[in-house]
């Protein structure tokens, strides 16, 4: 079961926890276009900017953007020398996701961050955002 964490808005309202349902009856998610949004409903700034795989094609190369998915495939740690930094490496690991919107998955290579505990759990069957 898919747990969403939202909160609704204005203030001081507290957050609350739905959950989807997978099997009986089905989940349905309408996403509503930012040019439908009313300012009457006083919704909070969008932080983030999500495209599916199916529009990524469309996208040019430097394009900055947010994804969520299901993680199918998550490939082993690689490290990669830095140029010109004497001994420090890069790490990362390529990651297979699938939104439902395309047969291909979404494939990025992530790089380990500050956070190595986040970047050591990413296996298969979590959601990515």
């Amino acid at each position: 079961m898919l747990k969403i964490l939202f909160c609704l808005f204005p203030p001081p309202l507290s957050p609350s926890e739905i959950s989807l349902n997978f099997r009986d009856p089905p989940t349905k998610i309408t996403v509503i276009p930012e040019s439908v949004v009313k300012p009457e409903w006083r919704l909070p700034e969008v932080k983030y900017r999500f495209i599916t795989r199916s529009e990524l094609d469309d996208l040019p190369n430097s394009h900055s953007c947010d994804i969520i998915g299901l993680v199918t495939f998550v490939g082993r740690t690689e490290r990669t020398k830095k140029k010109g930094h004497g001994e420090d490496f890069w790490t990362s690991r390529w990651v297979h996701v699938i939104d439902g919107t395309s047969h291909q998955p979404l494939i990025m290579e992530l790089f380990a961050t500050s956070q190595p505990d986040v970047f050591e759990r990413i296996h298969p069957s979590i959601y990515l955002l």
